[in-house]
């Protein structure tokens, strides 16, 4: 099985998948959930060929995984705990 290197937007540190074309993208953040560089986050974004992978439901070849042979993601994940996250809002307030 092929994998995916997945590097993180905040360290720079990688870590590698197994990746499956008809694996689905909340699969694959439940996976990155679970390893130790990910268990203090709540959720995580994906990046990948400079877009957000948003749609959940979707497989990973669906979404273009793959295609012009580059196995990289960014992820960004949020920390657990603290109030909401996101960044100020201008009028204050956080997103």
């Amino acid at each position: 099985m092929p994998s995916i290197k997945i590097i993180s937007c905040a360290t720079g540190s990688g870590l590698t998948l197994p990746y499956a074309p008809s694996q689905t993208l909340s699969s694959l953040k439940s996976s990155l959930l679970q390893s130790p560089s990910y268990a203090s986050s709540r959720a995580v974004r994906l990046f990948y060929l400079g877009r957000e992978l948003k749609t959940g439901g979707r497989t990973l070849d669906g979404l273009g995984v793959g295609r012009f042979n580059v196995w990289v993601m960014h992820a960004l994940g949020d920390a657990k705990g603290g109030g909401g996250g996101g960044r100020p809002r201008p009028g204050g307030g956080r997103s």
